[in-house]
Formats: structure tokens, C-alpha cells, sequence
């Protein structure tokens, strides 16, 4: 007997490698070119978005009503609502009370403008025609403000009568309406139709 265990033979089966079919697309790498161009697009769509965050966040501790006029908009604009009715409104009966309640409402150069046009114009055809009209400050908003100047769009309804209608005649109306702060009391300084 010899020392040598003699080992059986194992077959093993041939393991066939299946081909790649001609028509299937083969997946290929970008060249090196593509990568580095997907690599810089990646990295500049990442800097935009952080940019963008940036910004939001820069736009919301900055949002309207953080510089402090928050209250000087408030009071302006509540000023605006009762001053420009209260110039506006005036009857035939009382043209001369209406005259002088009407200046109290403004300031400045505009003062003897407005109270010129009243005595001029607006009290003759009152007297005249009998007429008389009801302001109504229907609605109003800020457009700029600084602490002693605030311009302010109002939205008035004008109910006008006279001595030849009977029904009263309403006409939507707006103004711009500079108000500016004199000696803590907001009065207006401008008022242009819009």
C-alpha cells in the first residue's frame, strides 16, 4: 500500500458567461470633461440655494414695520381717516363753519391754498346749487413714511345732493394725502386726486 491517498476525481461544470446582447445599450462613463462640468454645476446650484436661504432670512429681520415707524404709520393713517372726510364735507346751509373746520384740518402752504379754493370756488357753487356732500373715508393705506411724513392713499365715497336732484348722487373717489406731524398733531400738508 502506498502512503498516497489517491484523491477522486471532481468534475466541474463549465460555467457559460452569457453574452451581452448586440442591441442592449452599453453604460459607459462620461468623460472626464462631463464629470468635472456636473461636478461645478452641483457646486454652483448649492452656492444659489445658500445664497437664496441667505437672503430670506436677511428679508425677514428686515420686513416692513422693523425700522420703528410702526406707530407713526398707525396714527397718520387713523389722522388721515378723520381729517380728509372732515375736509371734504360741507353743506349750504353751514358753507362758512364747514370753511373754517376744513383749514383746521391742514398745514403749511397748503393751508392757504385750500382754504382760497373753499372761498373761491367750492362756497359760491355750494350756496348756488345747494349743495352739499358727505365724505366718507371708505378705506386707506400707507405708501411712505418717515417720523414727520406720511403719504397715505385714501379711498373716499362722495354723497353729494343738490337743489336740482332729489336722489342723492354717490361717486367713489381717491386721494393721495401727505400728513405731516406739527407740534405732535398730524395735519394734512398735501391732497392730490389720483
Amino acid at each position: 500500500m502506498s502512503d498516497e491517498i489517491e484523491q477522486p476525481e471532481i468534475e466541474v461544470p463549465e460555467t457559460e458567461v452569457p453574452e451581452t446582447e448586440p442591441d442592449a445599450p452599453a453604460v459607459e462613463q462620461p468623460p472626464a470633461g462631463k464629470s468635472v462640468f456636473l461636478a461645478r454645476i452641483t457646486v454652483l446650484i448649492a452656492i444659489v440655494a445658500l445664497a437664496l436661504g441667505v437672503a430670506c432670512v436677511v428679508l425677514q429681520v428686515r420686513k416692513p414695520g422693523s425700522d420703528g415707524l410702526d406707530a407713526t404709520r398707525a396714527s397718520a393713517l387713523s389722522s388721515a381717516k378723520t381729517r380728509v372726510p372732515e375736509m371734504l364735507t360741507y353743506t349750504y346751509k353751514t358753507i362758512d363753519t364747514d370753511i373754517a373746520r376744513a383749514t383746521a384740518q391742514v398745514t403749511g402752504p397748503f393751508k392757504d391754498q385750500y382754504s382760497t379754493l373753499l372761498s373761491t370756488r367750492v362756497k359760491p357753487g355750494a350756496v348756488s346749487g345747494k349743495v352739499s356732500t358727505k365724505a366718507t373715508a371708505v378705506e386707506a393705506g400707507v405708501m411712505s413714511a418717515s417720523k414727520t411724513k406720511v403719504d397715505v392713499l385714501v379711498f373716499l365715497d362722495l354723497t353729494t345732493t343738490s337743489g336740482t336732484t332729489s336722489t342723492p348722487q354717490v361717486n367713489g373717489s381717491r386721494v393721495r394725502v401727505t400728513m405731516k406731524k406739527v407740534n405732535g398733531t398730524w395735519l394734512v400738508s398735501a391732497l392730490e386726486p389720483v
